[in-house]
């Protein structure tokens, strides 16, 4: 083994772990990769090693993650793979996708017997479907993993990308084996199949140096644990594309909608505004908006109302909802098909109207002379508003009775004739 990618432990099991990655088919010249599994223990000692598809030369296959399965007590392994081998499909797709990689998921019981294989891939798109290193986890039923590609190809949707400007894109996956809904384009590899695709080397076999020095390599500095100057939580800057792999139907509304915090209630009529309203009208259970982390944004941004159209009313006096706000419309039909409509929701910052200069509150006036203040320009620091100049008395304290308020030059107008005052 030339590289190692991935490891996993079972939670209760202290004395073997699981580990992955490649080796060169030559590694003199370093181009063609076989994918490589194997099981070993806490003290070093390989107790298997499968390297796969090795009746190929010109792959380049490589195992990019393990974990562990605790409620199925299976390890899983992600491949990512070009060998025909390991592409059920590949007969019916080499002409458009030969030189193309899928994701091959393995499923092995501990003891080392291979269970099931799940190939994921883009069907005669020209797309590589290509899988992050050490990204696998398992929770509840679902496998979770991360992939990237340019484009893709689902049952439901096909993103293509333009050739001089292309967009790469990351992507969350979540499959349940189990499952068998239509996303994916996913083809089966039974358990006694993937015994025959896997060369298997016991531990006797990899100690051998004259079998194949370059069979097993151990790797300095494999896992060393370093500060980074990127650690902690940050804004992405945007995670909302379309159309989503597995909707029956996505869309984005509009590129933003613009609203100053504390303003009256701004409606957003779909059907008339955005090409939306089919989302709309497909959402027979009411539709349910939300923020891209799964919270509500009723209540923080406003409120929903499926109405004909299909209203959203935007209205927030919170400071929490400055700033830009990713957010989904997620509604499913009486027959199962989900959409999702999308709108970035921009709140701006909106502070009061104010006095361009400190204003003054006391004076000292003389009996019989007349005194005039002009109260200072009034300013709105976002320029949304227009001010307005309201006066009004103290609490609990009566007007001057020698004060008026001239309202077309914003002016105070003190006429104390009287001792009495």
């Amino acid at each position: 083994m030339n590289e190692i990618y991935s490891y996993a432990q079972p939670k209760n099991d202290k004395q073997w772990l699981y580990a992955c990655g490649y080796k060169w088919v030559d590694p003199t010249q370093e181009t063609y990769r076989n994918a490589v599994t194997m099981k070993m223990s806490n003290s070093g000692q390989v107790q298997f090693l499968d390297v796969w598809a090795t009746a190929k030369v010109d792959q380049r296959d490589t195992c990019r993650a393990v974990t562990y399965d605790e409620g199925r007590r299976e390890v899983v392994f992600l491949l990512e793979v070009t060998s025909n081998l390991l592409r059920p499909n590949y007969n019916s797709v080499f002409r458009s996708s030969a030189s193309n990689s899928d994701a091959l998921i393995v499923t092995m019981a501990p003891g080392g017997q291979f269970l099931r294989g799940i190939n994921i891939n883009y069907n005669t798109a020209s797309i590589s479907l290509m899988v992050g290193g050490d990204s696998m986890f398992v929770q509840d039923q679902y496998y979770y993993f991360g992939s990237y590609s340019w484009g893709f190809k689902t049952r439901l949707n096909n993103l293509t990308y333009d050739i001089v400007t292309p967009t790469y894109d990351s992507h969350l996956m979540r499959i349940d084996p189990d499952s068998n809904v239509q996303c994916f384009y996913k083809d089966e590899i039974s358990g006694s199949n993937l015994q025959n695709l896997a060369v298997r080397f016991n531990q006797q076999a990899i100690a051998d140096k004259k079998n194949d020095r370059y069979l097993f390599k151990k790797m300095s500095n494999l896992y060393l644990a370093y500060s980074s100057k990127y650690s902690g939580s940050f804004d992405l800057s945007d995670t909302l594309k379309y159309p989503k792999m597995c909707m029956d139907y996505s869309y984005n509304m509009t590129d933003g909608v613009s609203y100053y915090r504390g303003q009256n209630e701004f409606s957003y009529v779909i059907g008339e505004k955005s090409k939306g309203a089919t989302g709309v009208n497909m959402m027979d259970d009411g539709g349910t908006w939300m923020f891209q982390n799964g919270t509500s944004a009723v209540g923080l941004l406003g409120r929903w109302n499926k109405d004909r159209q299909g209203t959203l009313y935007i209205q927030t006096d919170s400071q929490e909802a400055e700033g830009i706000a990713r957010t989904i419309l997620r509604g499913c039909s009486r027959f199962d098909k989900i959409a999702e409509l999308y709108l970035y929701v921009k709140v701006l910052k909106n502070t009061y109207p104010d006095f361009r200069t400190e204003i003054e509150t006391s004076w000292t006036l003389s009996v019989g002379q007349d005194f005039k203040y002009k109260l200072p320009e009034l300013k709105d620091e976002e320029g949304n508003d227009t001010p307005e100049l309201f006066i009004n008395r103290m609490p609990d304290q009566e007007y001057p009775p020698f004060m008026a308020y001239e309202n077309d030059t914003q002016t105070l107008i003190f006429t104390p004739h009287s001792i009495w005052y």
